[in-house]
């Protein structure tokens, strides 16, 4: 008898899965991936908005002082290079690396000099999502990508050839690190990503430096993953030394 039970439910379970049409995916899966549009969508609208305010008439504006000083500097070769980086005090000496780069492929017209910081503010503003999603949902993470992406600090920085919005946009994912790092997340690879994206930060611009003690503040919530904080914090100095 219990055979025969046991058949039957086989072959009704079969029947249903005939019936069901091709390419129907089950309603978890289905949800699953509603979720994970909705997060992609939340995070990459507010950075799409940042990048389209920070590219609208971004070549209109003439350069101002120190916009020529970073052409200055970037755009000097060898030694006359590393005069110009140590004359500026050693600060954004990344940043300076990035356009010498850019200006060596595409010229010094101002949508070139420009155009990192305006992705560096879209960056900035996906990252604020992606922490805002993390420690809330999607609500919380849809109003905090909206109201960084319209702030106007953000916006005429992302239209100026210096290093601040790059400096931000590594500061917010050095943040979302030591998130993954905090909660045990990504084990070596989010205490790797905490190390270069905090260093990144600091040789983008010296004032980065500033944000690791209020990271540190994060440890009387977590004071079980010291060692690993205190480990990535004292690897960081090193590199910037």
């Amino acid at each position: 008898m219990n055979l025969l039970s046991t058949t039957q439910v086989t072959l009704e379970r079969s029947a249903a899965q005939r019936r069901r049409p091709r390419g129907l995916l089950p309603a978890s899966t289905r949800r699953f991936d509603r979720d994970r549009l909705g997060a992609v969508a939340v995070v990459a609208g507010p950075a799409l908005l940042a990048l389209g305010l920070c590219l609208y008439q971004i070549t209109t504006r003439s350069l101002w002082l120190d916009e020529s000083a970073t052409v200055a500097i970037a755009n000097q070769h060898g030694a006359a290079l590393g005069t110009a980086l140590a004359h500026d005090g050693g600060n954004m000496l990344a940043y300076y690396a990035l356009l010498h780069v850019l200006i060596g492929l595409f010229g010094t017209g101002a949508l070139v000099i420009r155009l990192p910081a305006a992705i560096a503010a879209a960056v900035t503003v996906a990252l604020v999502g992606a922490i805002a999603l993390r420690l809330a949902d999607r609500r919380v993470a849809l109003v905090a990508g909206v109201l960084t992406a319209v702030s106007l600090s953000l916006i005429y920085w992302g239209q100026d050839a210096r290093g601040y919005t790059p400096m931000i946009a590594l500061i917010a994912g050095s943040f979302l690190a030591l998130l993954a790092l905090l909660e045990g997340r990504g084990g070596g690879a989010a205490w790797l990503a905490y190390v270069v994206l905090t260093s990144a930060a600091i040789y983008v611009g010296l004032e980065a430096v500033l944000v690791v003690p209020a990271q540190l503040v994060a440890l009387v919530w977590f004071r079980n993953r010291w060692r690993s904080l205190l480990s990535a914090v004292l690897v960081t100095a090193v590199c910037c030394i």
